[in-house]
């Protein structure tokens, strides 16, 4: 079954301008969930067709972050963003795995209303680490298996890799990176292409279900369960790409 893509929206209203009712607009967090090599500065990003709330205003801190490593909130505020709103910690990320949460915040007295459904809220995680990770793993329209990365890779092939199909060693020592252009063409271009697909050759059988292994020189293992998603679909969701108007 093809997985659905999280909805996130966020609508509010009060003294705060609506939000432009023109043109749709997509709906997407940034980083990706399960992103390695975040930025130390980088904030956590909600973009969507959303007007703020008015200056000074308390924000409530309905975006949460947790430092897996010791278990604390991170500091940070809520702020304005150009395309919608962001989280930004008071210092820069520490070396480490963090979650964040989008909640459905209490409304507060003659303050701006924040509205979200409960699809619409939910945890994704990034690592400011680099190394690589598989996210998910799913088939082109030709029926080769392809996997999507946790970080941009270069270049045309990826070597390095052993990979495993049901405990069968595939005996393969790379794996070929597509091009955004080919995996991504069907996604909204202001999504940023954060993310590396790459796949298995034609005549490596992987069947819907398939439990796939991973190692990247040496690391690892990763195991995903094969899908009958594309890798662009599955870029989506980790995005948690929505289109308003558009089913989830």
């Amino acid at each position: 079954m093809r997985p659905s893509l999280p909805v996130l929206g966020l609508l509010l209203l009060g003294p705060a301008a609506c939000a432009d009712r023109g043109a749709a607009r997509p709906w997407w967090i940034a980083p990706l969930d399960g992103h390695t090599g975040v930025g130390t500065t980088a904030p956590l990003r909600v973009v969507g067709p959303v007007r703020t709330w008015p200056a000074d205003y308390p924000a409530a801190p309905w975006i949460t972050v947790v430092d897996l490593h010791d278990g604390g909130l991170v500091p940070g505020s809520v702020v304005d963003d150009e395309d919608g709103v962001a989280f930004v910690p008071d210092a820069p990320w520490a070396r480490g795995r963090y979650v964040w949460t989008i909640d459905d915040p209490q409304e507060a007295p003659h303050g701006p209303e924040v509205a979200l459904a409960a699809a619409e809220t939910g945890s994704a995680a990034f690592d400011t680490r680099t190394g690589l990770r598989v996210l998910d793993a799913g088939s082109e329209p030709e029926g080769r298996g392809c996997l999507v990365l946790s970080d941009m890779v270069s270049g045309d092939r990826l070597g390095g890799v052993r990979v495993t199909i049901d405990g069968e060693d595939t005996g393969l020592d790379a794996l070929e990176v597509l091009s955004p252009d080919t995996w991504a063409a069907g996604v909204d271009a202001s999504v940023p292409r954060d993310a590396s697909v790459v796949c298995l050759p034609g005549d490596v059988p992987v069947e819907l279900g398939a439990l796939v292994r991973v190692w990247f020189d040496g690391d690892g293992p990763w195991l995903v369960e094969v899908t009958d998603a594309s890798p662009g679909a599955l870029f989506a969701a980790r995005h948690r790409l929505w289109t308003e108007g558009t089913a989830p």
